[in-house]
């Protein structure tokens, strides 16, 4: 009889940490969550194009915002009327398209309980225009761009959404409900007391998402108990 080799009974092996996505992975869509990354994308390629066209990397002309569609009040007549959109993904320069995409990124992550992919484009569109509308109403003769308003609509939506103690956020929405009123607090200061940033832009946008927020969870939320 030939001795068999015994194996020493090593144990389950310890269960492996979840990898955590990379960065980049929220640029490519997937099924089951890809509005995200949609309007991360087509954000990043107009930007893209414009440093291609020659306009610039840091910071592009007023002119060229306009002609690539930013919210102008004498263009907005008739099929002008698509700047309210097209302008909420026209950015300045590098700078601020890497903070406006920092800021969707974590709104983005944030909501996918209630509102991922179609729900989600609808909640950019429908408030980055109406901190268009705002915006070209209180100063027409100023060129606006940028996504900031439909990212302030997306943390007032959280904003309410927490605050309310929406069931589907049970667990982390006080630490979402103090992030959402961090980052809006902190960005209205900023617009107020810095040049050049559109306050009613953001302010348009957060109305909007503040009473979005109320028909999400009016149609779906319910509060979650008491702890």
């Amino acid at each position: 009889m030939q001795p068999q080799d015994i194996q020493p009974n090593r144990g389950p092996s310890p269960p492996q940490a979840p990898r955590q996505p990379s960065l980049l992975s929220y640029l490519v869509p997937r099924r089951g969550f890809w509005g995200l990354a949609l309007l991360i994308d087509v954000n990043i390629a107009v930007y893209l194009a414009m440093v291609i066209a020659g306009l610039g990397v840091m910071e592009f002309q007023t002119g060229d915002l306009v002609d690539w569609g930013a919210n102008y009040g004498p263009a907005l007549e008739g099929v002008g009327l698509i700047r309210l959109v097209t302008s909420t993904f026209v950015h300045a320069g590098l700078l601020h398209i890497a903070t406006n995409m920092y800021g969707l990124l974590l709104g983005g992550l944030f909501l996918a309980p209630v509102a991922r992919n179609g729900r989600l484009i609808f909640c950019y569109l429908f408030c980055g225009v109406a901190g268009s509308i705002l915006s070209a109403v209180t100063h027409p003769d100023v060129v606006s761009v940028g996504a900031s308003g439909a990212i302030f609509g997306l943390f007032g939506m959280l904003f309410v959404l927490a605050g309310l103690g929406d069931r589907r956020f049970i667990g982390v929405r006080r630490s979402m409900f103090s992030n959402a009123v961090f980052i809006i607090v902190i960005n209205l200061a900023l617009g107020f007391t810095i040049p050049g940033i559109d306050v009613s832009a953001h302010i348009g946008g957060l109305i909007a998402g503040c009473v979005l927020g109320l028909v999400f969870f009016l149609t779906g939320g319910r509060a979650a108990p008491a702890e």
